[in-house]
C-alpha cells in the first residue's frame, strides 16, 4: 500500500493586524480580559479572498515541495468561508496555481476542515487513484464577525496553509486519524442567515458568527484527547514517541487542557494562537508550517527515507554503544561529503538522519527486532547474524534472555 508523505509545506498570513488595545476601542473589552480568557493577542484580518490566500498558501507548498503545480493530481480545499460556492473555490485556487486538469473539491468541517481533506487526500493516494495533491485549509473568517459582539469579535482572524502530499513506499504522513461528528446539539456554533433554508423572498439580515463557548470548551477537550489516544494506538505509538503536538489554535486554555489531560510537557505543543487567533479550518496547517519553521518538526532530507514503522525497524533501537559506533563512521564520511557537496543537500540528510537515530532511546523495541529476524530466517532459510557477524553478540544477548 502506498502512503502519502507531506513533501512540501506553505502558508499565507495576511499583513494587517488588530491588536487587542484596538480592538478595545471597538467593543467593551481590554487586552487583559482577551488575554487571560483566550490567550490571543493579535489577529489578521484579509483584504484579499479566500481563494487568493489559499491560492499563495498553496504555491508557497508547491514551490517547498520542488514539484510542477501541471503534475498535481487533486486540489481540495477546506473552508466554511469559500469565495464562491458554484463553481467551487478549490477550482479558482486551482486555475491560479496552474494545476491544469486537477480534481478540485472543497470540503467544509469548519475547524476540523483540514484534517478531514488530509484524510480524504491521503485516501486516494493510499488507494492509488492519484500520485499527488495539495491540501490546502484557507479561511477568511471576520468577513462573518460581527465586531459589535465582544464573544465573537475578539476570537477569529484570517489565514490559509498547504501542504503537498505525494505517494511513496515507506511508512510516513498520515499513519493514524480519528474523525467524528457530535450532532447532538449544531447550535453551539453556527452562522445564521445563510444557506437555502432560508426563505429568498423575505429579507435576511446580514451573517453573524453564533457559539457557546463553555458547551464547546468541554466537547472540544474531550473529544480531542480521545482522539490523539485513539490515532497513537492505531499507529503503534506512545506520547514519548511524539515530537510535537499540533492541536487546533481554538482557545489557549483549551490547548492547556488538552495538554494537562495528556500530559504533555510544554516545550512540545505548538501554539501560535497569540498572533493569528482562530482561524477555523487553516488553524492546524498554519501551526504545522511554523512548527516546521521553529524547529519542533525537522524533515527529513528527500533523499533519505529513513524507516519509522513497524517500531522495531526503526534504526533508533540500536543501543548507545552502537548508536555511537554508526555516528563515527558516518561523521568521518560527512567530512568527505562536505567538500563534495555544493548544495549541501545530501550532508544536510546524513546530519538529520544522525540527530534523528541519536535523539530518543528506543531500544526496548530490540527484542521484538531479534525474535522477528529469526522469524523471517526460518522463512528465508538464512541466518541473519551469519550475514552480518557484527551483530552476533547483541543477539545472543537477547537470545538468551
Amino acid at each position: 500500500m502506498p502512503y502519502a508523505h507531506i513533501t512540501g509545506w506553505g502558508k499565507c498570513i495576511p499583513p494587517a493586524s488588530i491588536s487587542n488595545d484596538e480592538i478595545s476601542e471597538i467593543v467593551d473589552t481590554t487586552d487583559e480580559w482577551i488575554t487571560t480568557r483566550t490567550g490571543i493577542k493579535a489577529r489578521r484580518v484579509s483584504h484579499v479572498s479566500t481563494a487568493e490566500l489559499a491560492s499563495v498558501a498553496a504555491k508557497h507548498a508547491i514551490a517547498c515541495a520542488g514539484v510542477d503545480a501541471k503534475d498535481i493530481d487533486l486540489v481540495i480545499l477546506a473552508t466554511c468561508t469559500p469565495s464562491t460556492v458554484v463553481a467551487n473555490t478549490a477550482s479558482l485556487v486551482q486555475k491560479n496555481i496552474g494545476a491544469t486538469g486537477a480534481a478540485a473539491m472543497d470540503t467544509n468541517a469548519a475547524c476540523s476542515g483540514f484534517l478531514y481533506a488530509l484524510q480524504a487526500a491521503t485516501a486516494q493516494i493510499q488507494a492509488g487513484m492519484i500520485k499527488k495533491a495539495v491540501v490546502i485549509a484557507a479561511e477568511r473568517m471576520t468577513w462573518y464577525v460581527n465586531w459589535a459582539r465582544r464573544d465573537s469579535a475578539v476570537l477569529f482572524g484570517d489565514g490559509a496553509g498547504a501542504v503537498v502530499l505525494e505517494a511513496a513506499e515507506t511508512p510516513a504522513g498520515l499513519l493514524g486519524t480519528k474523525t467524528g461528528c457530535d450532532s447532538e446539539d449544531r447550535d453551539i456554533l453556527h452562522i445564521t442567515n445563510f444557506g437555502s433554508d432560508l426563505n429568498k423572498y423575505e429579507p435576511i439580515g446580514p451573517s453573524d458568527l453564533l457559539f457557546e463557548g463553555r458547551e464547546i470548551f468541554k466537547r472540544a477537550v474531550k473529544g480531542m484527547s480521545e482522539a490523539c489516544d485513539d490515532v497513537l494506538e492505531q499507529a503503534n505509538l506512545k506520547l514519548d514517541d511524539i515530537d510535537v503536538l499540533v492541536p487546533h489554535q481554538a482557545n489557549l486554555r483549551i490547548i492547556q487542557a488538552i495538554q494537562n489531560r495528556l500530559k504533555v510537557d510544554d516545550e512540545k505543543v505548538m501554539v501560535n494562537i497569540g498572533e493569528y487567533g482562530n482561524t477555523s479550518a487553516a488553524t492546524i496547517a498554519i501551526a504545522l508550517c511554523e512548527a516546521v519553521e521553529q524547529g519542533l518538526i525537522k524533515p527529513q532530507d528527500f533523499n533519505f527515507n529513513l524507516l519509522q514503522y513497524p517500531m522495531w525497524q526503526r534504526m533508533d533501537l540500536l543501543p548507545q554503544n552502537e548508536k555511537e559506533k554508526v555516528t563515527a563512521k558516518y561523521k568521518e564520511h560527512i567530512g568527505w561529503l562536505k567538500s563534495q557537496d555544493r548544495l549541501t543537500r545530501a550532508t544536510k540528510g546524513f546530519e538529520s538522519a544522525l540527530d534523528w537515530m541519536n535523539k530518543k532511546d528506543m531500544s526496548r523495541h530490540l527484542p521484538t527486532f531479534v525474535g522477528e529476524t529469526r522469524r523471517y530466517d526460518k522463512i528465508r532459510d538464512e541466518n541473519f547474524t551469519d550475514v552480518f557477524p557484527e551483530w552476533k553478540e547483541l543477539f545472543a544477548k537477547y537470545e538468551k534472555n
